[in-house]
């Protein structure tokens, strides 16, 4: 290699390119973070003073005009706002409540529970490396401590399905009845709990809603003398001096597949209306009879399913009419009614025939309702102008479609079981479970 004696070769002045570009990019690299997180500290500045001011002016208005538009207390101040400083935008979030202290006890011996203001401040923002909101908690007591602000207490508990309190929970609640309104919306704490404190008296006027991202949802209903007369939960009473307690029960979501086949062939059954209820319930009609708070009509698709996401954990039956879809139900290899646990994803398989004006499904079982295979089932009428016997399936069950109208002797046999007979009337479409009592 040839090389003069003030000079460098090309490799070398490639390297030294090279690690003038690494040398500069991770100056560059290090200059541009320290430029953000000044500007994130400088925006923490910025939160902070605007959380004090607010907290000032809460702070310099009469103790009785503390509170928040919509809230409880009530009063001027926003709930949520927005301002831009130095081009960021800052959220406002303020929530002012009334606190029971325990110095002279608390709900619900102490009748009294407003006894002091407690204001929490939080300004947020999105900062690019920097962005943990302020927060500001102050407390403000009345002349006396003890409020003369009157009003009840609003007491809800939040639960999961097997009764444990969920924090973080949102809770929303209105009244439109009261002057000023109210409109909250605010989290459970700790121990699934959000109390209002001072809360004007009104006669089924506080509407409650409960939720929380993957989970399901409860709420109270207002009384609509056509659609829920009577509903359950009604939306919340208080009255002066009382407490008002009510529990909620949610839980994680969970998915469903109903999957419809036909019984000999097992090709889907595609394009049947199955109308699908739950057995919770959100009140009572006129006539006394229960309104689902699940109740829908779906349609199976091409491959015979019904596909449902994010449902609440609940009992659900499944049903169809017969007249107007052409089908019979002639067998459940999933138990019907199905129960729908909490984050669950299940597959409920029915199975489905060619419509009959009379048909005959049993399902055997042991006392403790497992089903029984291989059970020999014997149905005829008294005159044996019918007599059919059939195996139960793997699934404990036994089809009889065709039947005519009429008055039929079942007789079931299994051994190690004690024999079964019985009578039934067949009219339309009939369904039985018969249980088999063990030999001695």
């Amino acid at each position: 290699m040839v090389r003069s004696s003030d000079g460098m070769t090309l490799i070398e002045a490639i390297v030294s390119v090279a690690i003038f570009g690494i040398v500069s990019g991770s100056l560059y690299t290090i200059i541009t973070l320290g430029v953000q997180l000044v500007r994130d500290d400088q925006a923490r500045l910025d939160a902070l003073a605007i959380a004090q001011a607010k907290m000032e002016a809460l702070r310099n208005v009469p103790y009785d005009d503390i509170g928040t538009v919509g809230g409880i207390p009530s009063g001027a101040f926003e709930q949520s706002e927005s301002e831009t400083h130095n081009n960021t935008v800052y959220t406002i979030e303020t929530d002012i409540r009334y606190v029971d202290d325990a110095f002279d006890g608390t709900t619900p011996t102490d009748t009294v529970s407003t006894d002091y203001k407690r204001i929490r401040i939080e300004v947020s923002w999105e900062g690019q490396y920097v962005s943990e909101p302020v927060v500001l908690v102050s407390t403000i007591a009345p002349n006396g401590l003890e409020s003369s602000s009157g009003g009840g207490t609003l007491w809800l508990e939040v639960y999961t399905a097997d009764s444990m309190p969920i924090s973080a929970a949102t809770v929303h609640i209105t009244n439109s009845l009261v002057s000023p309104s109210v409109d909250i919306t605010s989290a459970t704490d700790s121990d699934g709990r959000y109390l209002v404190y001072g809360a004007t008296a009104s006669t089924q006027g506080y509407h409650v809603e409960i939720s929380k991202s993957g989970y399901s949802s409860s709420q109270t209903y207002t009384v609509d003398v056509v659609s829920n007369p009577n509903p359950d939960p009604s939306d919340q009473t208080v009255v002066d001096g009382a407490v008002t307690t009510k529990l909620f029960y949610i839980d994680q979501v969970s998915d469903m597949t109903i999957h419809m086949e036909d019984l000999t062939t097992a090709t889907p059954t595609a394009n049947l209306d199955v109308r699908i209820v739950g057995a919770k319930r959100i009140g009572t009609a006129s006539d006394g009879s229960d309104i689902p708070k699940y109740d829908q009509t779906l349609t199976t698709d091409a491959n015979g399913d019904i596909t449902l996401t994010d449902i609440e954990y609940d009992t659900y039956s499944m049903t169809f009419d017969d007249a107007t879809t052409g089908y019979d139900l002639a067998g459940t290899p999933t138990s019907i009614p199905h129960v729908l646990a909490p984050n669950a994803s299940d597959t409920v398989t029915l199975q489905t025939a060619t419509d009959s004006a009379n048909s005959f499904l049993v399902t055997v079982t042991n006392a403790e309702g497992q089903r029984l295979e291989a059970a020999s089932v014997r149905l005829y009428t008294a005159n044996l102008s019918a007599d059919v016997t059939q195996q139960t399936n793997v699934y404990g069950q036994a089809f009889f479609p065709s039947l005519s109208a009429d008055t039929y002797l079942v007789d079931v046999t299994l051994a190690g079981y004690e024999p079964y007979q019985s009578e039934f009337v067949i009219s339309n479409d009939v369904q039985e479970t018969i249980p088999l009592t063990v030999t001695p």
